[in-house]
């Protein structure tokens, strides 16, 4: 989800009917256009796609992003990275933790950092090759 990009990062939850939503599950289900027929666009089978173990699984998956000994340690003052964390819990679990999916959303986090002037090592020969393409 990207918000409506107004530069107010606390109005890019809202829902059509001005609310906050609780998940980005709902979020994104409120949005549907009315008559959507598309069983991809259907509403998730629960709020947040995964059970409590499941979001602790991949959790830790996705710590790396947040954690203040890791490579994206040197960012966490000038990006905030709790969206960027939510955001690969809830991305993982939906791919069941294809690590494709958690390499593109540190990517995503990396190149929020680089706009900010943050470099970030975090690739290497093992983990999310710098080879490894993705689609936008």
């Amino acid at each position: 989800m990207c918000g409506n990009y107004n530069g107010n990062l606390d109005d890019d939850d809202l829902m059509p009917n001005g609310e906050s939503a609780p998940s980005t599950a709902l979020l994104g289900d409120s949005w549907r256009a009315a008559g959507d027929t598309d069983a991809g666009c259907q509403p998730a089978a629960t709020p947040d796609g995964c059970d409590a173990a499941d979001n602790e699984l991949y959790g830790r998956m996705c710590k790396i992003i947040v954690s203040s000994s890791g490579p994206f340690a040197s960012c966490h003052n000038v990006v905030d990275p709790a969206l960027f964390f939510q955001s690969c819990v809830f991305d993982v679990c939906q791919y069941g933790g294809m690590e494709s999916t958690l390499c593109h959303i540190l990517q995503a986090y990396a190149e929020a950092c680089r706009a900010e002037n943050v470099d970030v090592l975090w690739r290497n020969e093992t983990f999310c090759r710098e080879s490894v393409r993705f689609l936008v």
